[in-house]
């Protein structure tokens, strides 16, 4: 499995996540050159997929004149966007050349430091719990720097100010875990 597939968001939860029809989902897909990957009849985004989404649904509920043009013409305007986290460490071309009209050189994730790395996965745990996210095994324990078998023996984990809770939902045939981070 690459690490580009690591975090699997299924599609069909994407209506009652942003309280849309499901059309209306796949417009917005469709006009941010989204393709969801698939597992068996599945289908499924990626975390820097469903990062954009959430973005563009944000830009759309702060101000209901908004629409999905102006998103793409203020993604065109800023020089380069941060991830959270960027799990597959680079934009495809395909896709930042629709957003701007342009290519844009490939972005690599260079973390300079051991230090800037526990900040990014601190700061994508932190986004992850905000927006209810549920994360699989394997990216839990990337996240966190333990191995899947060690994370997957416990019902509930405490890391750096969070807490892990094992969820009865699954992505694939990983277990799914919940992040929550006391007030």
């Amino acid at each position: 499995m690459s690490e580009a597939e690591l975090f699997d968001y299924p599609i069909k939860q994407l209506p009652d996540r942003y309280g849309i029809a499901r059309s209306a989902v796949y417009v917005r897909m469709k006009r941010l050159n989204i393709t969801p990957h698939t597992q068996g009849n599945r289908s499924y985004l990626d975390a820097s997929q469903l990062d954009l989404m959430d973005d563009l649904h944000d830009f759309l509920t702060e101000d209901s004149s908004r629409t999905i043009d102006d998103f793409l013409r203020s993604l065109s305007a800023v020089e380069v966007v941060e991830q959270a986290f960027p799990v597959k460490g680079q934009l495809a071309r395909q896709q930042t050349e629709h957003l701007t009209g342009q290519p844009f050189p490939e972005l690599h994730y260079k973390p300079e430091s051991h230090a800037a790395q526990l900040r990014e996965r601190f700061e994508f745990l932190e986004r992850a719990s905000n927006r209810r996210w549920l994360l699989s095994t394997s990216d839990l324990a990337m996240l966190i720097g333990l191995e899947p078998a060690s994370v997957v023996k416990h019902d509930e984990l405490h890391r750096w100010g969070f807490t892990f809770t094992k969820c009865s939902e699954r992505s694939g045939r990983e277990v799914n875990w919940a992040v929550k981070r006391p007030k």
